[in-house]
């Protein structure tokens, strides 16, 4: 029975990280939530990844996804309905590599309109559209 449990457990803390939107997120996680399976004792495995079953959902959206030049920011038609037709973006602070902040949408990548000359520069920048 023990053993039943703890192999349930494990399957199930696995399933969920694969419900996860990244690749290195549900490497972390997977690996996360079994080192803390592994800690815990046999009652208390099924009840933790039962408990981590039902924060999925709030796992997944605090989860950022992978951004890389290629993906960020996203194309027009990609775009969540909010920021592309609604024009309804989730402005946040961001810096660039030596430090310069700008404001960007979380969802969609599009530099909020204010930004488009960026902190201390002279010169107007614009995002790369490849």
């Amino acid at each position: 029975m023990n053993t039943r449990t703890g192999g349930l457990a494990r399957a199930l803390v696995r399933a969920v990280a694969r419900g996860l939107p990244t690749r290195s997120a549900r490497a972390r996680y997977r690996a996360e939530f079994l080192a803390d399976l592994a800690a815990l004792t046999t009652g208390a495995k099924l009840r933790y990844a039962v408990g981590v079953l039902v924060a999925l959902a709030a796992l997944r959206t605090a989860v950022p996804p992978d951004r890389t030049p290629d993906t960020w920011p996203l194309p027009r038609a990609q775009r969540p309905f909010r920021c592309r037709v609604l024009h309804r973006h989730a402005w946040r602070q961001a810096e660039t590599s030596d430090g310069e902040p700008y404001r960007e949408c979380a969802r969609c990548g599009e530099l909020h309109p204010r930004t488009q000359t960026m902190v201390g520069s002279t010169v107007p920048w614009t995002p790369s559209i490849t």
